[in-house]
C-alpha cells in the first residue's frame, strides 16, 4: 500500500459505544461537528457495538473517548 493510503488508516480510530439511537447521534454531532480536527465520523446505529469511526490527524483515542463521556455516553477502543 501507498504511504498515503498507510497513513490515513493511522487516523481512524474505531470505538464501540452506546450511542444507540438519532437522539443520541445529535448529542454527539453537536461535540464533534465543532472540531476542525475531524475530517469525518460516523456511528453505526445497526450494530450491536454501535460503531463510532473517527478520522482526525491529530486527536487520539482518549480526546475522542473523553469527549463522548463527555456528552454522557460509554465509549472505548474496539479491538
Amino acid at each position: 500500500m501507498s504511504d498515503i493510503i498507510m497513513q490515513k488508516f493511522e487516523h481512524v480510530l474505531i470505538f464501540k459505544t452506546s450511542i444507540e439511537d438519532s437522539n443520541c447521534k445529535h448529542k454527539v454531532a453537536r461535540v464533534l461537528d465543532q472540531l476542525g480536527t475531524i475530517e469525518t465520523w460516523s456511528v453505526d446505529l445497526s450494530d450491536e457495538d454501535y460503531v463510532l469511526r473517527v478520522v482526525s490527524p491529530t486527536l487520539s483515542s482518549d480526546d475522542i473517548m473523553e469527549l463522548v463521556h463527555g456528552c454522557g455516553f460509554e465509549c472505548e477502543i474496539l479491538s
